[in-house]
């Protein structure tokens, strides 16, 4: 509906103006669902996190469909579980019952959440066969979350979503500034999922890759002969190989003698690391905000 895009909008325009790195995906969440309670309980939202996935669209809808079906009339928080092609350290897991149905668009009972492992665990995994990638897609009634937030998550329960008069008025973008700024950074998973017992997987097998990862980008890309994979239209490399250069079209940029490396600049950062460490990213970035907070 034009309402729902319209909110939506507003909603995107109010969470960009606080500070985007204390914003994970369980408060943003709060303050969606919470909005569509305001209309219907029962309506179906669905949760992702924004730099992932890539999935095949058709395959991916059939999913998604079995999905909502599961959280509509299951009342479960239903999660998609992607198909291991490799052992992979960059993706959580997601484990079910190894006697479970493994056919695609099958459902499941989850049976934990697994963080991401070293190389060893997640070839143990891949070769167990019930565990599958976690893709960070969450689907379930608005409903439901919200009284998953009441049970495990008071405090963010008390922020997003004790005020419901708050939303959909005047002084919505003040209350949402505001909770923002108090909120917890914390990730679905530790907030919700690995509590709850009405938690569901929905098996899937297509084409998937997690966009977050620089090593998935990277798979999407074309390779230089050295299997340099470059974005920017000034970049020169020398005596370089299985290097990622990711740089503004308009940046000059002149390398050499590098292995297995990725250099990235988004938002005046220049970020250089060896791929093996893109996992550290994430922490990196945190440590850049919090030394120079005028950044973000």
């Amino acid at each position: 509906p034009q309402r729902s895009r319209s909110h939506a909008d507003k909603l995107a325009s109010q969470a960009a103006e606080t500070n985007p790195k204390n914003i994970d995906l369980p408060q943003a969440c709060g303050v969606g669902v919470r909005v569509i309670h305001a209309s219907t309980a029962s309506v179906p939202a669905s949760s992702n996190n924004c730099d992932a996935p890539n999935a095949n669209g058709v395959a991916m809808g059939d999913v998604i469909d079995t999905a909502v079906d599961t959280a509509v009339h299951q009342d479960q928080l239903v999660t998609l579980g992607i198909h291991p092609t490799r052992p992979d350290i960059g993706y959580g897991y997601i484990e079910f019952d190894k006697e479970a149905n493994k056919n695609p668009g099958s459902v499941n009972k989850v049976l934990q959440f697994r963080e991401k492992p070293n190389l060893e665990k997640a070839q143990e995994f891949v070769s167990a066969g019930n565990y599958y990638w976690n893709a960070g897609i969450f689907v379930w009634k608005a409903s439901t979350i919200i009284n998953a937030f009441k049970i495990f998550q008071t405090q963010l329960f008390d922020l997003f979503c004790a005020n419901e008069q708050m939303y959909n008025g005047n002084d919505e973008k003040g209350f949402v500034l505001t909770a923002f700024q108090k909120c917890e950074d914390i990730s679905i998973d530790f907030a919700i999922m690995e509590h709850a017992k009405n938690v569901s997987v929905v098996l899937a097998d297509f084409d998937w890759s997690d966009l977050g990862t620089w090593g998935s980008l990277t798979d999407h890309l074309d390779k230089d002969s050295n299997n340099n994979a470059v974005v920017g239209s000034k970049v020169l490399m020398y005596n370089s190989k299985d290097c990622l250069v990711h740089v503004p079209s308009e940046k000059l940029v002149v390398l050499d003698g590098l292995e297995s490396m990725i250099v990235v600049e988004s938002d005046n950062i220049l970020l250089v690391l060896k791929k093996e460490n893109e996992q550290e990213l994430k922490k990196y970035l945190k440590d850049v905000y919090a030394q120079f907070p005028n950044l973000g």
